[in-house]
């Protein structure tokens, strides 16, 4: 088990409930040398280092460890990326040359595919190598023959935006306070009275963020929903005349 063994420990579960662990990382016991440290990453944390707007807190933290990976892995996974990114080449098909798989050497090239397509299948009965042998020689063409396309950039791997549109200074302000009650709470070396007292606090908190959350949330779907009821009116009368 890393917790507690290497790097920081933290509390894994947080909420207005209470705060304990109750999520372990366990590795096999010869592997343990190979961990070089281990984090948790609390949730409020995490929310605000990537300026996250958020409708709910999660209760569990995640756990981060750093692996000591030997090299033969990375210099394979380095290799795989490669391919896999070669492989992913687009070409523009719309205007396709004339000389295409029609050169002396490519149809050299194709008869002696054809031969051992026909071998593959006839003698080992391997369709997928047949398969395999013509993909080589299509894709040779065209790297050769057809201009490549660039890539463009992919606005969804980030996935939906973190901007909530309802957000303001209230909800703001109000997610500053639960921020730096629950640090308090969850870093008191007190008194158990301070410790319920600053618990009680964080939970009032919560309360009031999440009351303000789903308020500014619905306000904001009902003045959509009004303004959509209203476009969809005018472009029903305008079908009507």
């Amino acid at each position: 088990m890393l917790n507690g063994r290497i790097g920081i420990n933290d509390f894994t579960y947080i909420s207005p409930q209470g705060k304990s662990v109750v999520d372990y990382m366990c590795v096999p016991h010869e592997e343990f040398n190979d961990f070089l440290d281990f984090k948790v990453l609390k949730m409020i944390d995490i929310i605000n280092q990537v300026n996250y707007n958020p409708e709910k807190i999660p209760d569990h933290s995640i756990l981060l460890c750093e692996i000591k990976v030997p090299k033969v892995c990375i210099e394979r996974n380095t290799q795989t990326i490669d391919e896999t990114t070669s492989n992913t080449r687009k070409y523009r098909v719309n205007n396709i040359p004339d000389n295409f798989l029609l050169d002396s050497a490519i149809r050299d090239r194709i008869n002696e595919t054809i031969n051992r397509i026909e071998n593959a299948i006839n003698v080992e009965n391997n369709v997928q190598s047949a398969f395999d042998e013509f993909c080589v020689l299509l894709k040779d063409e065209m790297d050769d023959k057809l201009p490549k396309m660039k890539p463009k950039p992919d606005f969804n791997r980030y996935g939906k935006s973190r901007y909530k549109p309802y957000w303001n200074d209230y909800l703001q302000n109000q997610w500053k306070q639960v921020c730096s009650l629950e640090k308090m709470w969850l870093k008191c070396s007190g008194s158990g009275r301070q410790k319920k007292s600053l618990k009680a606090s964080y939970c009032s908190e919560r309360k009031t963020f999440d009351r303000l959350n789903r308020k500014y949330k619905r306000k904001h779907l009902l003045e959509k929903n009004r303004t959509d009821s209203k476009k969809n009116l005018w472009r029903q009368t305008k079908e009507i005349f």
